[in-house]
């Protein structure tokens, strides 16, 4: 397939300005498995960093969502329509969520396509946020430290009774609400340090499993972490 032209990272955006303004920063591009948990976290780290003058808003790009495994994920970025291979740094967001067979309303995805998504990325170069078995271990380990593994639904659960028990959400939400809060960020943030800690630790603690090994384990942290302290250079 024929290339775009290569965008002019020299738009006036992106330029470097005198006296303390915003320094030309290679972009970062980001693919989520999660419609909107995810995204929102990501995007609310974005708007912080604009706000303090760090970046520029089109620094940080959230590949469209159009899937909801692994691989389909990796494609998401690959396809992005200005040339993925342009982005000094890329990262996909994916969680193991193997596959529940309880009722017909099972969901989730085979260890197969989670393992390959792994795999790709590493060729390619690309960094992987995976968690095992979903994105919603970060949550709970802002407020306990916990390295028992459980399913995605005990896990969300969980998440949901301690932002509950916390007041950061009402007593009466479900967990398709937990999946839908758009300023978790900062719902999360008086607890980071905390949080962060805690999730070194396990990760730590799981450093010998492989990541569909290790439930309950998540990465997600880290590409906060490699966000802030890449745009605080």
């Amino acid at each position: 397939m024929k290339r775009k032209n290569k965008p002019d990272f020299k738009s006036a955006d992106l330029k470097k300005r005198d006296s303390g303004s915003l320094r030309a920063k290679p972009l970062i591009i980001i693919s989520c498995e999660g419609i909107k948990t995810e995204p929102n976290y990501l995007n609310s780290i974005k708007n912080s960093l604009v706000q303090k003058g760090k970046i520029a808003r089109g620094s940080v790009v959230i590949a469209n969502h159009q899937h909801t495994d692994p691989l389909g994920v990796l494609n998401d970025l690959i396809d992005y329509k200005d040339d993925y291979t342009l982005f000094e740094k890329k990262w996909i967001v994916i969680d193991r969520d193997e596959v529940r067979s309880i009722s017909s309303n099972s969901s989730g995805h085979p260890e197969e396509n989670f393992v390959s998504a792994l795999n790709a990325a590493k060729e390619l170069n690309i960094e992987v946020a995976w968690s095992n078995p979903c994105f919603e271990v970060f949550i709970v380990e802002h407020y306990e430290y916990r390295d028992t593994g459980g399913d995605r639904k005990d896990i969300q659960k969980k998440a949901l009774e301690l932002l509950c028990k916390d007041g950061k959400v009402k007593s009466d939400s479900t967990v398709e609400e937990l999946k839908t809060i758009d300023n978790l960020y900062e719902l999360l943030l008086p607890r980071k340090a905390v949080g962060f800690k805690n999730l070194r630790k396990l990760m730590l603690a799981q450093k010998e499993k492989s990541p569909e090994e290790a439930n309950p384990g998540t990465r997600f942290h880290e590409l906060v972490e490699a966000l802030e302290e890449y745009f605080d250079k």
